[in-house]
């Protein structure tokens, strides 16, 4: 990756954080998160030096990499509501059905989504397949070792995940101690069994005799949205398409790929889209009530104003040519610059209507 990202126009610098996924907010040995930086926009004119093709030149190049899994993903447009550009839909295990249910859902939005024209880069980091040790701990027996219970938890805590200390001050500096066997002392199951944990008579009784330690599979990180189990698709819209469009593509097809027990929600930006679906017409409507009450209260007079109010309509047929002839998309931009042409077009038509309204009194 980073040979590639050294050759690659564009790009000025990166850093990489090992064991962390941005995508699932999680630590992890087999992940690891690459924050790119582009050079700044006046040396990035040409097409292909643009953000969307310089995304998708890496898409194409670390997709020949086989021994990992390579997202290239944008920030979101609003900074601090998700952790990705596009859209981010989280399915929902509602009925407690599993990880492997979960999975297969999954995998059907996945296919589905992946053969519409109007989307691209859909993708999902849930796994449920990871492999895993299971210990089942053996109560029973803890008791007749005379073995706390906490000290058992807290001993694979220690010497498998870590544990915090305390802090000392060295040197001017405060060094922090953490607790942890040797990566090579916690390298398999047999590492783990011999463990060792002192019982109530102060003997040394290894966790080997205590629980069963066996192969499993399950997800490597279960993340939970409104209270359930949840894995998270992100992806994009196509070029030429909305990203209402996408949110309802994507709501289409997991409707009829789900059964009752898996659900769907939106985060992120995709949740403040769906939520402020079809208020334009409610702000729109309130912009020219505004407008007509502050002139009603000016004029002192209810008729008057609807001279003003009439150049609104010329205005949006103004607005909708030129975003026609243009070849833009209605985003949130145009329908907030069609707020501000019903203000700067009743501004243009106060001046006249004021004018007149002089010559008019004064005979």
């Amino acid at each position: 990756m980073n040979t590639i990202l050294s050759e690659t126009p564009g790009v000025e610098t990166w850093f990489t954080l090992g064991g962390t996924s941005i995508l699932e907010g999680s630590q992890s040995s087999n992940s690891a998160t690459v924050f790119v930086r582009m050079n700044p926009w006046d040396e990035r004119k040409t097409p292909e030096l643009q953000q969307s093709a310089i995304v998708n030149d890496l898409m194409t190049r670390f997709g020949a990499i086989k021994e990992a899994n390579i997202l290239v993903i944008t920030p979101p447009a609003i900074q601090g509501l998700g952790v990705s550009g596009g859209f981010e839909m989280q399915i929902e295990d509602r009925g407690g059905v599993g990880g492997s249910e979960l999975q297969a859902a999954v995998d059907r939005v996945l296919v589905r989504a992946r053969k519409q024209p109007e989307l691209t880069r859909v993708n999902s980091s849930f796994r449920a397949g990871v492999p895993q040790l299971y210990a089942d701990v053996d109560r029973a027996r803890i008791m007749s070792m005379q073995v706390p219970i906490g000290d058992v938890f807290s001993t694979m805590q220690a010497a498998l995940g870590s544990a915090y200390v305390n802090d000392f001050n060295k040197f001017g500096r405060t060094f922090r101690v953490t607790l942890q066997a040797d990566s090579d002392f916690r390298d398999s199951a047999d590492d783990v069994r011999r463990l060792k944990v002192r019982n109530v008579r102060g003997e040394m009784v290894s966790l080997g005799s205590l629980m069963t330690i066996e192969d499993s599979f399950g997800p490597q990180i279960i993340r939970r949205f409104n209270l359930y189990p949840t894995a998270v698709i992100s992806g994009s819209t196509a070029p030429g398409n909305s990203s209402g469009q996408a949110l309802q593509l994507m709501e289409q097809i997991a409707k009829e790929e789900f059964p009752d027990s898996i659900g769907f929600d939106w985060s992120g930006v995709s949740l403040q889209e769906r939520r402020s679906k079809g208020e334009e017409v409610y702000l729109f409507g309130l912009a020219v009530l505004l407008v007509y009450l502050i002139l009603a209260f000016l004029y002192e007079s209810w008729i008057l104003p609807m001279a003003v109010i009439l150049v609104v309509p010329l205005g949006l047929l103004g607005t909708v040519a030129a975003v026609w002839i243009t070849g833009m998309d209605n985003n949130i931009y145009v329908q907030i610059g069609i707020i501000l042409i019903i203000a700067l077009a009743s501004k243009n038509a106060i001046l006249i209507v004021e004018f007149a309204r002089e010559l008019h009194v004064s005979g």
